[in-house]
């Protein structure tokens, strides 16, 4: 749908049903058609070694959020197979943790091609969902495509940081959410610094997230 060529009494409606937390994963994957025009799998993508759908993963995900259990559950680990849509998943997920919770979160991808795909995949949902953006009274506070940074109605800062999992990069970043895809190719140092970035913050208990296809019998995976 382009949301573009609605009226704004049609963009009200949408923007309120777009902001309104979800229940269930059916009820995520219905979203993500509406609103992404993107259709997440119910099925999982390998059913000789998988343990849930990307759907289901990110469900889990987003209601740890959602019921800020990461004082319980502090992260996360997602084993994908090849083409099993680990970045595009994660991007939906970080959209609804920036839209629905108005948190933070830093996308640290662990190499140049990976951290360009993340951001292609962010810039196109937001770029669908601006004009609902627009209506809701949302802020755009950046026109860095490696940064998307909203000033809420109520006033809070809220952002999708997509960075190279570098010491550098690393550095000094904080957020309510971190996500680490590729995790097997990501620098050893980089990923200590990595679980400095989040913490509990703006009453919220932060939470990581990796993500990885296996390169390995050992490495980063295996010990996380």
């Amino acid at each position: 749908m382009n949301f573009k060529d609605l009226i704004d009494d049609q963009k009200r409606e949408f923007a309120e049903l777009m902001f309104t937390p979800l229940n269930s994963a059916e009820e995520l994957k219905d979203w993500a058609r509406v609103f992404l025009d993107f259709e997440l799998p119910l099925e999982m993508t390998d059913t000789d070694n998988s343990t849930s759908s990307p759907l289901d993963a990110i469900y889990q995900i987003y209601n740890a959020a959602k019921n800020n259990s990461g004082d319980v559950t502090p992260g996360f680990i997602m084993l994908s197979c090849r083409e099993g849509l680990k970045t595009i998943s994660s991007a939906i997920l970080e959209l609804l943790i920036m839209l629905h919770f108005s948190l933070t979160v830093a996308h640290g991808a662990a190499t140049e091609t990976q951290s360009s795909i993340a951001i292609g995949y962010v810039n196109d949902f937001v770029n669908k969902i601006q004009p609902l953006l627009d209506i809701a009274g949302w802020e755009n506070l950046t026109q860095n495509k490696r940064t998307i940074q909203y000033r809420t109605p109520e006033g809070k800062t809220t952002f999708i940081k997509i960075l190279i999992c570098t010491a550098k990069g690393m550095n000094s970043l904080h957020s309510n959410f971190m996500f680490i895809d590729e995790m097997d190719l990501a620098d050893p140092v980089a990923l200590k610094q990595a679980r400095n970035i989040t913490g509990y913050s703006r009453g919220f208990h932060g939470i990581k997230v990796y993500l990885s296809t296996r390169k390995y019998a050992f490495g980063n995976m295996q010990e996380a």
